[in-house]
């Protein structure tokens, strides 16, 4: 398991590459957002995006 830590403009992403079977989730933990990427993911880059624009519109 790889672990990333990033802050990007103000928001903290920890992105965690697994060996699990199963494609991505996303979750919040305090100020924290936590995507995991199992095997199963193709499209890592757009998860990502999509995952911090909802993060800051719910910020807001």
């Amino acid at each position: 398991m790889k672990i990333r830590k990033l802050n990007y403009k103000g928001t903290k992403l920890i992105i965690k590459n697994t060996n699990y079977n199963f494609s991505y989730f996303v979750t919040k933990y305090k100020s924290n957002l936590i995507i995991s990427f199992g095997t199963q993911c193709n499209d890592k880059s757009k998860i990502l995006h999509r995952a911090i624009k909802k993060t800051r519109v719910n910020l807001s």
